[in-house]
């Protein structure tokens, strides 16, 4: 089996452009970070509506949470998780994945 380095690369800058387009175009102060998984902000996400989204985080103090709106696309999930960084006035904006929670909700994973 061979890797190849440069299809790779090639394949994340698509998908940074595409996902940096969208922040711009709806004025996010985050970054989707997750990559190289075929998402498209229209696609139904694993999170329906009225999923709660949660940026938690001990060291720094602070829990925020909402819901996902609209239909639970990965664009309603993304808008979930900007409300809840920008409340949290987190200085990690990069989203880079997620995970459930003992009591079901879904922490948002970040970066800076």
């Amino acid at each position: 089996m061979t890797y190849d380095m440069q299809a790779t690369k090639e394949a994340w800058e698509v998908d940074m452009e595409y996902f940096s387009a969208i922040a711009d175009q709806n004025r996010f102060t985050t970054r989707w970070s997750i990559y190289e998984e075929g998402i498209c902000v229209a696609d139904a996400s694993p999170y329906s509506a009225g999923t709660i989204i949660r940026n938690r985080c001990k060291v720094w103090g602070y829990d925020t949470q909402t819901t996902v709106e609209g239909n639970g696309s990965w664009m309603d999930v993304w808008a979930a998780c900007e409300r809840v960084i920008t409340e949290a006035d987190d200085h990690h904006v990069y989203i880079e994945g997620f995970e459930q929670l003992a009591d079901g909700t879904i922490n948002v994973v970040t970066g800076s």
